[in-house]
């Protein structure tokens, strides 16, 4: 059976936009550094600030990076827009969701209250309900 999932290509588009996020951050920092240096200005709670932003900017940078780095080349990514054939590769997010267990007759809980069930139960013990 074939299931739609995010391609590739909309986190590898992540990686370079967290390298650009990164390489700002880095220039960003360094500029502020520079331009506060000429100034004399370099212990003002403003040069601290601004430094502050560039380094957060560059950490949120990496950290997408890695994020979008991990859903690119792993085998179960998270994606929203990719045609797979299940053979080939599970989908991640909604495989907890799947609810062929429950056509098979294999479910062990009851999906109105959530109740034990056994696999020969008609009627939900708890709720009363058809299964």
């Amino acid at each position: 059976m074939k299931s739609i999932k995010a391609g590739k290509a909309t986190s590898f588009a992540g990686i370079i936009g967290s390298v650009i996020l990164v390489i700002f951050g880095i220039a960003w920092t360094l500029l502020v550094i520079s331009l506060f240096s000429q100034e004399d200005e370099l212990g003002t709670p403003v040069f601290y600030f601004f430094v502050l932003f560039g380094i957060v900017f560059t950490g949120i940078g990496i950290a997408s990076a890695v994020y979008n780095y991990r859903n690119t080349y792993s085998k179960n990514r998270y994606s929203l827009y990719d045609i797979v054939d299940s053979s080939e590769e599970k989908d991640a997010f909604h495989s907890s969701w799947d609810s062929t267990a429950a056509r098979k007759g294999t479910m062990n809980y009851c999906p109105h209250c959530g109740a034990s069930l056994q696999q020969d139960f008609t009627f939900c013990p708890g709720c009363g309900k058809k299964l």
